[in-house]
């Protein structure tokens, strides 16, 4: 996988769902826990989860069919999972403020 040039990044970054899971994330990192980018994989619907902690990526390998899905496509779905050791006095200040 490429790195992005600084015109993609930013045209990237704009996309109203990648904004909105990028705010989220620098949300849990701003508070100290770790996140990981989900999605759902654009030709057999499974729901993967990426690698490496606390990273946007603009695409995802599925490792159930092995298809890539582009995250630029607006039809992909786009999450957040918090690390299962995340305490839930600070998972309701991530989210609740």
């Amino acid at each position: 996988m490429r790195e992005l040039n600084k015109e993609e990044l930013i045209a990237f970054t704009a996309l109203p769902h990648v904004a909105q899971t990028i705010a989220v994330m620098e949300n849990v990192i701003k508070h100290g826990a770790e996140a990981y980018l989900k999605f759902t994989c654009l030709h057999c619907g499974s729901r993967q989860t990426m690698e490496k902690a606390n990273s946007m990526y603009t695409s995802g390998e599925c490792e159930e069919c092995k298809g890539i899905s582009d995250f630029h496509s607006p039809s992909v779905e786009l999450g957040i999972l918090l690390h299962a050791g995340t305490p839930v006095d600070l998972i309701d200040q991530i989210f609740h403020g």
